[in-house]
Order: structure tokens, then C-alpha cells, then sequence
């Protein structure tokens, strides 16, 4: 029987131990007298299973505590818009604020300017079992407020990228803003597109360099630099992009991939969550890719999306046994069956490594389960490099776009190389900031129609944004 489906069932039955025990002992004088933990925030309740089982789990084994869950997502407008951050900040600032909070790592910057968040770096440094040295040290970096305290922690993240073929990008030796325009004018009047023109629009390439990083956006200072020289490349840059997404701009069956392989696209943009998604690109693209990452004025960057992350109100009467609970999802025998993620936990990493180098299934070329596969048309195999004699079936299978099949393989060596530089070297948080994305929105129209230049268009959104950031302190 499947281990997971066994896993599940047995925890099912504990929380119906538990509901039992605890309806037997209604309306006896020795029943626990606890004290009850709250927990708000985002999906709370719906989506995220894997919490909903840790609260339960949590509520099973303590005598002292019980934790409540409430979530943000029911709060709606008459209009039906969300109302999910004005509610909490109306909590945190009325001194009704939960005692933790769970969601969007992005959601608690204003709860951290306002000191309204503990820091969880002393929890953590005198955790009998833990230590700032079993995470990845450059996204726990990502992670620290500005004055390097740690305000809010997720379990896992995932990369953005840009990754291309080596023998397009593999002479860029420093992915920046500038080379980024020297890679487009040399595809100019031919067939050939840096990206693909169904995907990526002006408004969009300034969006993802505004939101990542902080060349032109200081999200932890609060300070705009859009009047700079690379911001102004930027936007020149961003002119030769579409103005619209054009779905029909190509065949909709063809993936970026295959236009990647055929030579009509250079690069693609690429959201890397697991190993084998990783490896999803690398079967169909080949293990030697590149990943570029965002351009820079310091050279190409990977983004860091963190998870949805937890966060411990100051005002919380019951901060150590807050903790007490967030330090579940930090154990290295955390079930990796729920991450559907890259792990903070290096170990966890390390142990998700190992299972991938793992064959599914090895079988002789000449053999009749092999033939059977063939005839069948079931998974997809290559030829073992070390044995032409043998055949390693595909663990899983599927299609990229609708085009291109890819099967999932023991990890390989360089496989294993070139994820381990991806994930050691990505240091850019990821922000998106819808009242930047409307001033953008507002501002280049001008300028796209050429009734406003690049420097003066930079010059209005730097007054805008910065004004904006000057509201938000």
C-alpha cells in the first residue's frame, strides 16, 4: 500500500482520537484548561493542507495549547474586492493582531517597518535543535530586514531565471542591462527574437526589472533610481518589445522550447521550484543550459520567491509557544511529500538529491519488458551512457506546451552542478508592488508613442515612485 495514503489515513485517525477524547471529557471538571494560539492569515484554511495537518498535529501533542486558525481570505469589499490586507493591518494596529501570522512573504514588509513582528533570529540561535547553518545561507539573507533581523521565516522558495542554449549565451560573461541590448540589436531584422514575442511585453520586462532587485527600486530603503542611465537603457530597451501580450502571435501549440531548438528565440524565462522541473528543461533542452538569470548592473542574478512565510506578533502573550509550532516546519524530518518547493533546509536539499539520483527502472535493450514499453508507447527511456546495452525508463512523463515530451531521469552529474550554482547563487528578492506596476502602467504610454522621451519619462515615474515610497515609511 502506498506509504504516503498510509501516512494520511494514520493521521486522520489521530485527529479522530482527539475529537473523541475531547468530546468524552466535556463537562468534566479535569478537562485541560488551555490556552488557545491564533494563527491568521492567507488560504489558511483551504489551500494549504500541509499546514491545516500541523496545527492538527500540534493541537494532538500539547497539553498547555490549542491552536485556532483564522483566515484573512473571507474578508471582501461590497464589491467583492479583497480586503484580506486592510483587515490585517486594521488587526495588527488595534492591538488585535493573532499571535501568528501565516501568508505572503511579501505581505509583511509594513508589519516590519512598524516593528509590530518579533525577530526570530534569537529564537532560532537557542533552539536546542536548530541552527542558522542548517538553511541556504544566501536565502535566509534574502529573508533578514534590512537592519538584519529575521522578521518572518518560510520553509521553502522557488528561482526565476532566464536560461538559454551554450552555444547562444555561453559567451556572455556578464549578464547585464547593457549586454542584454547587445544580444537584441543583433537579432534586429532577422526572424530571430530574444525572447518570445507572445510573452514578453515592454510593460512586462519593466515590471521584472523593477520588481527584482534593487537597481532601480531599494524596497528594504525605500528609495527610487529610475533617473539613472540603466534605467533609461531600460526603457529604450523595453520600446522594442511588444506593447500587448499577442497570444496569436505564433501558433499557440509551439513552446518556447522548440523555438529555442529550431534557433527563432533565444531565451526563455523559467521558474524552477523542484528538481524535476529542473529537469523537465534539461531533457528537453539538454544538461548543459545556461542560466543567465535577470540582468544587472552587477551581472546576471536569480530571483528568490519565498514561500508563504510565518511571522510572530510583538504584542503575543504566547511568543515561545508560537514557536514552538513554526519550529515543526523546520526539522530536517520534515515529510517532502508537501513541498512541491525547494527546501530552506540544506539537508533536506541534499536528501532530495539523493532520491533523484535514483534510476526508476533499468531494463536490457533486448528484453521483452523493454519491447513491451516500445510497443506500448508508455514512458519515455534513454540509453544509459555507461551501457548501450541497457535502457533507463523515465520515472515520470509529459509535455512541455503540447509539442515536446520530456521525461524525468536519475539526476545526472551535471544536472546535479549547474542546479546546486543556481539555487548557491541566488541573492535578488522577488517584490511586486501593484502601485508601481499602475504607475508604469500610466507613465510609458507617452513614451512608447514617441511623445515623450526616455529621460523625461524616467524623470516623471522617479518623482511618482519616490513619492509613493516617501508615503510608504
Amino acid at each position: 500500500m502506498d506509504k504516503l495514503f498510509i501516512k494520511k489515513i494514520t493521521k486522520c485517525i489521530a485527529v479522530l482520537v482527539l475529537s473523541a477524547v475531547m468530546l468524552a471529557a466535556c463537562g468534566n471538571e479535569d478537562m485541560p484548561d488551555y490556552e488557545i494560539i491564533t494563527i491568521n492569515g492567507w488560504f489558511c484554511r483551504d489551500s494549504h493542507r500541509f499546514l491545516r495537518e500541523q496545527v492538527d498535529a500540534f493541537n494532538l501533542q500539547s497539553s498547555t495549547h490549542q491552536i485556532h486558525v483564522i483566515d484573512y481570505d473571507f474578508w471582501e469589499s461590497l464589491d467583492g474586492s479583497p480586503l484580506q490586507d486592510v483587515r490585517f493591518m486594521i488587526d495588527m494596529m488595534t492591538g488585535n493582531a493573532p499571535d501568528i501570522i501565516f501568508g505572503p512573504y511579501q505581505s509583511f514588509s509594513d508589519v516590519v517597518e512598524k516593528g509590530l513582528i518579533i525577530d526570530l533570529y534569537p529564537l532560532i540561535d537557542t533552539d536546542p535543535a536548530l541552527c542558522r547553518t542548517d538553511f541556504f545561507p544566501n536565502i535566509l539573507g534574502v529573508m533578514e530586514a534590512p537592519d538584519g533581523t529575521l522578521p518572518a521565516i518560510s520553509y521553502t522558495f522557488s528561482i526565476n531565471t532566464f536560461i538559454g542554449l551554450p552555444d547562444v549565451v555561453g559567451g556572455i560573461e556578464s549578464w547585464t542591462v547593457s549586454e542584454m541590448l547587445a544580444l537584441i540589436e543583433q537579432t534586429e531584422g532577422t526572424d530571430i527574437e530574444v525572447f518570445s514575442g507572445a510573452w514578453m511585453t515592454a510593460e512586462m520586462l519593466l515590471n521584472l526589472s523593477m520588481g527584482y532587485g534593487q537597481d532601480y527600486i531599494d524596497w528594504q530603503e525605500n528609495k527610487a533610481n529610475l533617473d539613472s542611465e540603466e534605467f533609461i537603457q531600460l526603457l529604450e530597451i523595453s520600446s522594442r518589445f511588444p506593447n500587448d501580450s499577442n497570444p496569436w502571435y505564433w501558433d499557440g501549440e509551439t513552446s518556447q522550447a522548440m523555438r529555442m531548438l529550431r534557433g527563432e528565440q533565444l531565451l526563455t524565462h523559467a521558474h524552477l521550484f523542484e528538481i524535476s522541473n529542473y529537469q523537465m528543461y534539461t531533457d528537453v533542452l539538454g544538461d548543459d543550459i545556461i542560466a543567465l538569470g535577470i540582468p544587472t548592473k552587477c551581472g546576471g542574478a536569480h530571483v528568490v520567491y519565498i514561500g508563504n512565510g510565518f511571522a510572530v506578533s510583538a504584542n503575543s502573550p504566547h511568543k515561545d509557544a508560537a514557536w514552538d509550532f513554526i519550529r515543526q516546519f523546520l526539522q530536517p524530518d520534515l515529510d517532502i511529500d508537501h513541498m512541491w518547493s525547494f527546501p530552506l533546509r540544506m539537508d533536506i536539499f541534499e536528501r532530495m538529491i539523493e532520491e533523484a539520483k535514483i534510476p526508476n527502472k533499468v531494463l536490457d535493450v533486448d528484453s521483452d519488458e523493454f519491447k513491451a514499453y516500445v510497443d506500448d508507447g508508455r514512458f519515455p527511456y534513454r540509453i544509459l551512457s555507461t551501457d548501450n546495452s541497457k535502457v533507463e525508463i523515465a520515472l515520470s512523463a509529459g509535455m512541455m506546451d503540447g509539442d515536446l515530451t520530456y521525461g524525468i531521469y536519475a539526476l545526472t552529474e551535471t544536472e546535479e552542478r549547474n542546479l546546486r550554482a543556481i539555487l548557491e547563487n541566488a541573492s535578488i528578492p522577488s517584490y511586486t508592488d501593484l502601485t508601481v506596476m499602475n504607475i508604469v502602467r500610466e507613465e510609458t504610454p507617452r513614451f512608447f508613442t514617441g511623445e515623450r522621451s526616455a529621460a523625461d519619462t524616467a524623470r516623471v515615474m522617479q518623482n511618482r515612485i519616490q513619492t509613493y515610497l516617501n508615503e510608504r515609511r
